[in-house]
């Protein structure tokens, strides 16, 4: 899959995302409110934390043991928060009916988080669908109505200020001196996912066709047929 491709998927990913979590975690939230209003407060008292690592995150496990209808109990948490440690006291609620069915007094709280990270998220995905769909369309514009011209290669430049999947884009630069004002322009292409510049050398390519609106010279797109691979 191309760095192209992965830009939308990765915009669809955030969009989908971000809506699940806008509609679940109300639903979960007020679900949890209504355990507790129905469970019974206690005490449970942390008995171990074990620490599991993967390659991006650091996760945790809590055990717990409390008293519940003159029994002892041992079970997990459902979350985890860098304040715990072993014997150290929290407040959890549990059914009735089921002891072994109990959720920590915090942990609802944290679930207030997820509309936050769906919003987040939502907002996010659908910006980055909406700019790659104005970019499409200019393109597709400049190409039909806009102005040729041929603008000098100035340099390629190593864009580090944007990555997809920890890779970072090459981007021309070119200038261009306006005949009807005498003015010097500078063009920048869109990001290109492949070092440029050995084929620029092979063809020995100074100039590259640039679409522009004369009536705004900031809407502009830089043609990369002539160094495509």
């Amino acid at each position: 899959m191309n760095a192209k491709s992965t830009q939308w998927l990765a915009a669809i990913i955030f969009t989908i995302v971000g809506a699940i979590f806008l509609i679940v975690g109300p639903i979960i939230f007020a679900n949890e409110m209504s355990f507790k209003n129905k469970g019974i407060e206690s005490i449970a008292i942390i008995t171990d934390i074990e620490t599991y690592h993967s390659t991006d995150d650091t996760y945790y496990k809590v055990y717990v043991q409390y008293i519940a209808n003159d029994r002892t109990y041992n079970n997990t948490l459902d979350y985890w928060d860098s304040t715990m440690s072993v014997g150290k006291e929290v407040k959890i609620y549990y059914n009735p009916d089921n002891p072994n069915e109990i959720v920590a007094n915090n942990s609802s709280y944290l679930l207030l988080l997820l509309p936050l990270i769906g919003g987040v998220s939502f907002i996010l995905g659908t910006s980055m669908i909406i700019v790659n769909i104005k970019r499409k369309r200019r393109k597709s514009k400049l190409l039909e109505n806009g102005d040729y011209i041929n603008a000098e290669i100035e340099e390629v430049i190593y864009n580090t200020s944007y990555s997809v999947n920890r890779i970072s884009p090459h981007v021309i630069v070119c200038k261009w001196e306006n005949p009807a004002d005498g003015n010097t322009y500078v063009f920048k292409s869109e990001n290109i996912w492949y070092d440029p510049e050995p084929i620029i050398e092979e063809k020995n390519i100074i100039t590259l066709p640039v679409y522009i609106n004369r009536d705004n010279l900031k809407k502009y797109f830089v043609s990369l047929e002539n160094i495509e691979e």
